[in-house]
């Protein structure tokens, strides 16, 4: 059923049953007082049913359609993976290596200043005394 239908004959329906029960309060005692009653009752009854329906076929089109756009967003980094994975495999011979150095300097004294020097050096940089 075609959304933009069903909710004017929903709302067609409701306010059709709506303006019957209207109609029922404002009638004088008869025999049609009752066929007014029920048939407002009743149309608007029906009129709610069917927009309750539609706004429920409404958020079920919602889902799928979220549903969809993240089945194809997934698809589409699939792809870019695979895309990436085909690149590293059509260049051989590319071998990338880390290596990571973890360098500790220790300082000591100098003998003849005193001065904390670092291990690595030759001569203290302040007396130019030899450290080794």
């Amino acid at each position: 059923m075609n959304r933009n239908w069903g909710v004017g004959v929903g709302i067609i329906a409701s306010m059709t049953g709506a303006m019957l029960l209207v109609l029922w309060t404002a009638m004088d005692p008869s025999g049609l007082r009752d066929a007014y009653f029920y048939t407002g009752c009743g149309l608007f009854v029906v009129g709610a049913l069917l927009l309750l329906s539609v706004a429920s076929s409404v958020s079920a089109a919602k889902k799928a359609e979220e549903e969809r756009a993240s089945e194809s967003r997934w698809q589409e980094l699939k792809q870019q993976e695979q895309e990436l994975v085909r690149r590293r495999e059509a260049t051989p011979g590319v071998v990338i290596r880390e290596k990571e150095t973890v360098q500790v300097v220790v300082k000591i004294p100098c003998r003849h200043c005193g001065t904390l020097v670092e291990s690595t050096l030759l001569k203290c940089p302040v007396c130019g005394a030899p450290l080794r």
